[in-house]
């Protein structure tokens, strides 16, 4: 079994175990500790020059936007809010215009969950959202077609004029 090393450095989102193998790890020539490996690897020791996943900074709004989309049709608002960790408030400003920019990282965690959901082929059809269907036990609706897809302000112009049609009778 080959020796692995822990790197808590800032380019891993997690503790990460790597090979303790000199092309991670930097091996130390000062005398007294020569020859070990140093604490971090390579890629951590040289972060503030490369930055080359580059985690800060900001996007446009239309560059982001059609990701975001893409996650809140797939299985509703506070869903994929909850498996991304973004706040509610975040993506709705997205979906009202108000936000301009977002933060690499939060379309990065955006990114990586609708990845994960095309390769499940994951979509909830719109009527299963509203309804709770997941929460309830009951035997979620398939999609067909785009309208089926969940809407955030779509979903509650449309469900608002419904009921108010329905008491009217």
């Amino acid at each position: 079994m080959e020796a692995t090393k822990l790197c808590t450095g800032p380019a891993h989102d997690e503790p990460t175990f790597l090979p303790a193998t000199a092309k991670y790890f930097y091996v130390r020539k000062s005398a007294g500790r020569e020859g070990q490996l140093t604490s971090r690897c390579r890629l951590c020791c040289n972060w503030e020059k490369l930055k080359s996943p580059g985690l800060s900074g900001w996007v446009p709004m239309h560059v982001a936007f059609p990701f975001f989309r893409e996650g809140v049709n797939r299985v509703g608002l506070h869903e994929f809010c909850r498996r991304t960790g973004i706040a509610t408030g975040t993506i709705e400003a997205m979906f009202n215009g108000s936000t301009k920019f977002v933060q690499k990282r939060t379309l990065r965690k955006c990114m990586l969950e609708i990845i994960s959901m095309r390769r499940k082929g994951e979509v909830r059809h719109r009527d299963s959202i509203i309804y709770g269907a997941a929460k309830r036990g009951e035997v979620e609706k398939i999609p067909r077609d785009s309208k089926d897809f969940y809407r955030p302000h779509g979903s509650r112009d449309t469900e608002y004029k419904r009921k108010s049609r329905s008491r009217s009778y």
